[in-house]
């Protein structure tokens, strides 16, 4: 399937990473879906495309230290400082709402750990990669 201009990727990847959000992100999900115009299931697909284009910047070797906040084994919480919100948007060819939304649900999840400092942040962009991307184990 076709998840962005140049970029396949195998259905049951696709929906594994669903299910990697889905799972992770979880309540905040259905928080950020219910105070926005984007339903539960269009933010998770979203959250989803966000993920597969984190984790090949990461892979790619663009992140670096100083974007990071916290680190653990399953998860990398990071501030980019350069439009990551604007490139995920535009590459994935998301509406204004889409982007709005999946950027709260990663703020919400940043904040929780780097605490609310809005004005140190406005520019930055908050973005967690979900480190837990073993092969897909089918039942």
């Amino acid at each position: 399937m076709e998840i962005a201009p140049d970029q396949e990727i195998a259905f049951d990847e696709f929906a594994r990473v669903c299910d990697l959000v889905d799972g992770y992100f979880d309540e905040t999900v259905d928080e950020v879906a219910v105070r926005t115009p984007v339903s539960r299931q269009q933010l998770v697909a979203v959250l989803a495309r966000a993920q597969l284009s984190g984790r090949q910047r990461a892979l790619e070797g663009d992140v670096r230290q100083t974007d990071v906040v916290y680190r653990s084994r399953g998860e990398t919480l990071l501030w980019f400082d350069d439009g990551f919100w604007t490139d995920v948007g535009r590459q994935h060819d998301l509406d204004a709402d889409e982007r709005r939304a999946a950027r709260a649900v990663h703020r919400r999840v940043i904040d929780v750990i780097d605490g609310d400092d809005s004005r140190r942040v406005r520019d930055r962009d908050p973005f967690v990669l979900v480190e837990r991307f073993e092969p897909y184990d089918s039942p």
